[in-house]
């Protein structure tokens, strides 16, 4: 029986375990370098040959010294690609990638990885390089733990020939994953190591058990909650990249997909597809001809040609009716000359009736004319008439409490300043004209004060208490649609 592996044999076999990897990383970039090196021979040689003029048989370059591994400084040992780590089970052979002539994936290398390997270890051209993604630290979840676990098992992909079995690039991943992460992968490496129990051997197996500790539960939940209410409020390429995003988190079917992507197309891009006499039944193919439209619509739309903006009449008078339009101005009453504006606004007065103090929009003042439509009303708008109440009458509206009822005092609203003296002023201006007169009642209304849109108190008097003890007076209401059609052969509204 194997003694059991302290965490200090583990994580020397870990270390031991790295540097093989990377001497074998180092022997495929020196031999890549070798490569060029021959073919560049080879290409020299070729170019030697054809210049002469008798042909002879074409001498071939031997084969070159293979790279030397580095050794590791382990225990004094230089431990090669092939030989066994003290304490630690896996053994690394010699890369075949560094084998003359081999051209053989790794053993048991899943379809979806040795496929997505376009160079074999023997091809003279240079690999594309890709840097190491980050390890994972397991502080993140969700989306962004994925997203690392793709891009680790891209870069396998693509160095897929440095690696003999497929649970070698599992340890390799595994490796890759420290602090939260490292205490989830320590019992799967002694797992392995020790050949009990159940670890992931396989790259299909490794995603399993990651996204059930590190991605997110309910994602598939979420993603169709999104999905549902995802509607294209940008291009169409984004709208197509945000809606497959979310439908890789679920397992709906083709027909879902499709009813769902069209639904939340903008209406233009719906409109234009539905005027296409084959609509195609493949998302894909729905996705490209609603990306077509889109570019075609805003191409459209940036070669249109730019409106001018519309000439002022008050700077320029070329034709016959801008000439009659700047008289009917003249003789407007109200019209101010740019002169006399530029005047008033460098004074601080008030465009309308040149006083200090306020703005054209905050002006107590009317204007100088009065509409003609209006003249024979003009008693009803005077503040003369304002200031008078309105004669008895029989259709007067009483005020009708139920029998018994208290009237209670309401609560007191807190005033500042300003809203203390407004509501001063307020009464005895009220007290003066006669609408109101001094009351020794105990029961009282509370007011509070809003702000106008001039900056001015609006007086707001509370009366829900006096409401609840109240009869309604409940009368059928005209309909908004019948006293809307009264209004249609209005010509002016007051």
């Amino acid at each position: 029986m194997e003694p059991e592996l302290s965490p200090a044999a583990l994580l020397e076999a870990i270390t031991a375990l790295h540097a093989t990897v990377r001497s074998l990383q180092d022997q495929i970039h020196n031999q890549g370098q070798q490569l060029e090196e021959l073919k560049a021979i080879c290409k020299e040689t070729a170019d030697l040959v054809s210049n002469k003029d008798q042909g002879g048989t074409q001498a071939q370059p031997g084969p070159l010294t293979g790279p030397i591994t580095p050794p590791t400084q382990l225990g004094g040992e230089a431990n090669t690609p092939g030989t066994t780590v003290k304490g630690n089970r896996l053994q690394f052979r010699r890369g075949r990638g560094t084998q003359k002539g081999s051209q053989k994936e790794p053993c048991n290398t899943p379809r979806s990885l040795s496929s997505l390997t376009p160079f074999d270890s023997g091809s003279s051209i240079k690999q594309p390089k890709m840097e190491l993604p980050d390890p994972y630290k397991g502080d993140t979840r969700g989306c962004k733990a994925t997203q690392w676990l793709d891009r680790m098992l891209l870069w396998v992909a693509l160095h897929c020939d440095q690696f003999n079995k497929e649970e070698q690039m599992v340890v390799w991943i595994l490796y890759h994953m420290t602090d939260k992460a490292a205490d989830w992968v320590l019992p799967i490496i002694g797992a392995i190591i020790k050949g009990k129990g159940n670890p992931p051997t396989t790259i299909l197996a490794l995603m399993s058990r990651f996204k059930e500790a590190f991605a997110n539960p309910n994602a598939k939940r979420a993603a169709a909650r999104k999905i549902a209410t995802l509607t294209q409020t940008t291009t169409t390429s984004e709208y197509s990249t945000k809606f497959c995003n979310l439908m890789a988190e679920l397992d709906w079917n083709k027909e879902v997909y499709i009813a769902q992507f069209t639904r939340g197309f903008h209406w233009k891009v719906k409109e234009l597809l539905s005027t296409k006499d084959n609509i195609p039944n493949d998302l894909e193919a729905i996705i490209a001809a609603s990306i077509k439209i889109n570019n075609t619509c805003q191409e459209n739309e940036e070669n249109q040609p730019k409106k001018q903006p519309a000439k002022s009449l008050a700077t320029v008078a070329t034709s016959t009716s801008t000439t009659t339009q700047w008289v009917h101005l003249l003789e407007d009453p109200n019209y101010i000359t740019p002169e006399e504006r530029d005047h008033c606004c460098t004074s601080g007065l008030c465009v309308k009736c040149g006083q200090k103090g306020h703005g054209i929009k905050q002006c107590p003042n009317g204007w100088k004319a009065t509409l003609k439509e209006v003249a024979k009303f003009a008693k009803v708008f005077g503040e003369e008439e304002f200031k008078v109440l309105s004669p008895h009458r029989e259709y007067d509206i009483a005020i009708d409490l139920f029998p018994d009822a208290k009237l209670s005092p309401g609560p007191i609203y807190g005033m500042t300043d300003a809203e203390s003296k407004a509501l001063k002023q307020h009464i005895d201006k009220e007290l003066k004209t006669g609408k109101i007169r001094p009351s020794t009642s105990s029961a009282g209304t509370p007011v509070m004060f809003v702000k106008k849109a001039d900056g001015s108190l609006r007086l707001v008097v509370d009366y829900q208490k006096l409401n609840k003890v109240t009869h309604k007076n409940m009368y059928p209401l005209p309909r908004q649609d019948n006293l809307m059609a009264k209004l249609r052969h209005a010509k002016m509204l007051l």
